[in-house]
């Protein structure tokens, strides 16, 4: 594969990044290298992925979160970045952190444990807060097979691969799951039911997979609707579902 710039920054910022990730960022993001991004990584380590970040876009202000005390030591060392110390697996502590800083983040990489329940939790508090048209990234997702991060067997429910099968439904939700349409070209009608629809996002408009990276685009048309997935078994997620939607007819 030919390097592209970011490959080259990030082998001199030394990025703790597999040689494939890069291409895939310089693919997606390398016409947004001018904009005045807010970009939000989660995981710090030892700062040379900042570094890359800082260098490829240089008119984005940079913030990161991590739980290690010692990667403090990067406010001051690199321009308009502010790292902070936030648990990626507490949901009040991200609400609390977006809320501090105002989200509105146009690029957010979740680089962080690795755990099952360290992914889905950060996903479903903060890509409501990604901009419209903006992008979040999941790495390193391949700890989905990997028991000691809570992975699971093929298909089993709660990991970060089901996560991203789910967005899968969640980006046909507009047209594969509308009635009419369903009915105008395909004589048909949907298999899939309101309750089902109902568990999905709305605001998911594409995603780019590769091996343990996930790019994930926000709509920049389609509404928001407050559908997230949990690490549940769907089956209890729909029975709840259903429930709701027989005390609300």
């Amino acid at each position: 594969m030919e390097p592209t710039e970011l490959c080259r920054i990030a082998a001199k910022t030394k990025a703790c990044k597999p040689d494939w990730y890069t291409p895939a960022y310089h693919r997606f993001f390398s016409e947004w290298c001018d904009r005045p991004l807010r970009l939000l990584e989660i995981g710090v380590y030892q700062g040379g992925s900042l570094q890359m970040w800082r260098e490829y876009f240089p008119k984005a202000s940079l913030f990161a979160i991590d739980i290690n005390a010692e990667t403090l030591q990067w406010n001051g060392k690199i321009r308009d970045c502010k790292v902070t110390l936030v648990d990626q697996g507490s949901p009040e502590a991200l609400r609390d952190y977006v809320a501090k800083t105002g989200g509105q983040f146009d690029i957010i990489v979740e680089d962080g444990g690795h755990t099952m329940h360290q992914q889905i939790t950060s996903f479903n508090v903060l890509f409501p807060h990604v901009v419209p048209g903006g992008a979040y990234v999941v790495e390193d997702y391949g700890t989905s097979y990997w028991t000691k991060f809570g992975g699971k067997a093929l298909n089993a429910p709660g990991t970060s691969v089901s996560m991203l099968k789910w967005l899968v439904d969640c980006i046909n939700l507009p047209l594969g799951m509308d009635d009419d349409h369903a009915k105008k070209w395909g004589e048909s009608s949907v298999a899939v039911s309101p309750a089902e629809r109902a568990s999905l996002r709305s605001d998911v408009e594409a995603m780019h997979i590769c091996n343990s990276i996930a790019i994930i685009f926000k709509s920049a048309t389609r509404v928001s609707k407050p559908a997230s997935y949990q690490v549940e078994e769907p089956a209890g997620l729909m029975t709840r579902l259903r429930q709701a939607l027989r005390r609300a007819g």
